[in-house]
């Protein structure tokens, strides 16, 4: 049976190392914790996390804090694009390229930034292209 890809959430984690407290093995532990999505955890997941709590005792289970590539628009950028997508929506045709005219601080990213933070925003529904970027 294939294994699922959802991670174990901080509540699981506390679990796993309250079993082992109470002397349950790593297999007895992968049959009782479930993930996010109500699958079963692997031995081997189960282990991983004994480890990084035998490694680090003061561990609480949260989640890793892994960086990942820095954000090339910055907070106030995200704000400025918002208020002018909600400004001029209706009046203008909103593509990423038009809102990188609108927008100056846009002109040095790419249109599929630029429709990304719209994306997060909530401002797209529709699905994305990566041909077509017109009427975003």
């Amino acid at each position: 049976m294939p294994s699922s890809t959802a991670r174990l959430d901080v509540w699981a984690r506390a679990e796993i190392c309250t079993l082992k407290r109470l002397g349950r093995s790593a297999q007895e532990i992968s049959q009782s914790v479930k993930k996010k999505d109500g699958s079963r955890p692997s031995v081997r997941a189960v282990l991983a996390v004994l480890k990084k709590k035998k490694s680090s005792p003061r561990w609480r289970g949260e989640d890793s804090k892994a960086g990942g590539r820095p954000s090339v628009l910055t907070d106030a950028t995200r704000q400025e694009l918002v208020k002018t997508m909600l400004e001029k929506r209706g009046s203008v045709p909103m593509s990423a390229a038009v809102c990188q005219k609108m927008v100056p601080a846009l002109r040095k990213v790419s249109n599929d930034t630029v429709y990304w933070a719209l994306k997060t925003a909530g401002l797209i529904l529709k699905a994305y292209n990566a041909n077509r970027h017109e009427g975003v």
